[in-house]
């Protein structure tokens, strides 16, 4: 069970959403301003549950077609080489340092990207082996992308 900070627990803002890969607060509504205070209390809550992974997506649903998230990472978790078959990623830096590692098909490591400084935006191509990795106790970002949405699956 999930300890939620007041600020998501009395916030009518926000939808705890645990069926995904980690815990994700949706938004009710559209045109939120989003602000240090919500990456504090993403900390906070990330702190509250043994520093679990965790976003606040700012697409409504998880049916809209692009995703854009604010995203923690925390270093004491594990992260997996992956890639999206059919959509590319951008990574924008908001808090502390993340490594993105770029595989080849074969998942040999080809290229290694570092972020450090806030603002900085790195892009990866559809079907790219990658891992993101935080440098930092934890590391905050915005992520987006195009969601391929298929009833079948």
């Amino acid at each position: 069970m999930l300890k939620i900070t007041k600020f998501f627990s009395n916030n009518k803002k926000f939808i705890l959403d645990q069926s995904g890969k980690s815990p994700a607060f949706f938004l009710r509504h559209k045109n939120v301003k989003i602000n240090n205070i919500f990456f504090n209390n993403l900390i906070k809550f990330s702190k509250l549950n043994k520093n679990v992974n965790c976003r606040i997506c700012l697409h409504q649903s998880k049916n809209e077609k692009l995703h854009s998230m604010i995203v923690l990472i925390n270093s004491k978790n594990d992260f997996n080489i992956h890639r999206h078959l059919e959509t590319p990623e951008m990574y924008q830096l908001i808090k502390g340092t993340i490594k993105i590692n770029i595989f080849n098909n074969k998942k040999n490591k080809v290229k290694t990207i570092i972020m450090k400084k806030k603002n900085e935006i790195f892009s990866v191509n559809k079907n790219q082996y990658h891992i993101v990795i935080p440098e930092t106790r934890y590391a905050i970002f915005h992520e987006t992308k195009f969601r391929i949405y298929d009833k079948k699956k």
